[in-house]
């Protein structure tokens, strides 16, 4: 179903067990993915900015081709702050489906086409990324799926399966560390890129539990900007910081290289 959601366009699919999902035009950004008697999964900002070059705080950022300021243009990149294409939307196999997908135009030296693909119901959500190499030149880039998942009280989490990891602390300057900790829990500010990251993770919420799965993204972020630096992102409600984390799959570390022609596939698997 089409409709207007503070100003911009979405569309909203609901599956033949009782989930719904809604995703915007803008930036082919998935808002909300809510379970029947469960609400939505995924946290999503009462104060978040909609349209224009406005990132949306919550659901499911699409990132590319740049990670932050890994790069020279724009911090997280450009497409999720234009317009998507919608080229379906409805039930496949008994799962509600939407589908996008973006091309660059003439104005853009590296030439893509990009496709993105929703695909859930009450039991699992996957997200589905693939990037096409339309130059007659290879070129590098970095993509990630910026998942905010929402939660009770994030310093109650724990995500299983970070053991024995490397990673960067992006708030330590980017230093290198390895987490020697069998599960990790948030305390204040986290920032962290895991290198070559397990496919599967456990987010524990309480009595809730979700399998965080990835297929072609080799790195693992993990997010949560912690009280003190909340308070200064206008588009996140006081006392909101506790109430997500981001997870993402990621190909950062190592930026993905693609001969003209070439394509690329990654997805992130939420299983309840």
């Amino acid at each position: 179903m089409r409709k207007e959601f503070k100003g911009i366009a979405v569309t909203e699919v609901q599956s033949p067990d009782g989930a719904v999902a809604m995703a915007a035009d803008h930036g082919a950004h998935l808002l909300s993915w809510t379970l029947p008697g469960g609400g939505n999964r995924l946290y999503l900002s009462e104060t978040s900015q909609y349209g224009g070059d406005t990132a949306i705080r919550g659901g499911v950022p699409l990132i590319f081709p740049q990670f932050g300021a890994r790069g020279n243009g724009k911090r997280h990149g450009i497409v999720r702050n234009i317009q998507w294409q919608l080229e379906f939307s409805g039930v496949e196999a008994g799962k509600g489906v939407l589908r996008y997908s973006l091309s660059s135009d003439a104005s853009w030296q590296d030439r893509f086409k990009l496709q993105y693909e929703i695909v859930f119901d009450a039991r699992e959500l996957r997200l589905n990324f693939g990037i096409e190499n339309r130059s007659d030149h290879a070129w590098q880039c970095c993509a990630a799926l910026h998942t905010y998942f929402a939660v009770g009280a994030v310093d109650e989490v724990q995500v299983a399966g970070l053991h024995g990891l490397r990673y960067l602390d992006q708030p330590a300057g980017g230093v290198e560390r390895t987490q020697h900790e069998e599960l990790l829990t948030i305390a204040g500010e986290t920032d962290r890129i895991y290198a070559a990251a397990r496919d599967t993770l456990i987010l524990r919420d309480g009595a809730r539990e979700l399998r965080i799965g990835k297929h072609g993204f080799e790195d693992v972020v993990v997010w949560n900007p912690g009280v003190e630096k909340a308070a200064g992102l206008a588009d996140v409600v006081p006392g909101d910081a506790a109430r997500f984390l981001c997870i993402e799959a990621g190909a950062i570390l190592q930026p993905l290289q693609l001969a003209p022609g070439a394509s690329w596939q990654g997805a992130q698997i939420v299983t309840v």
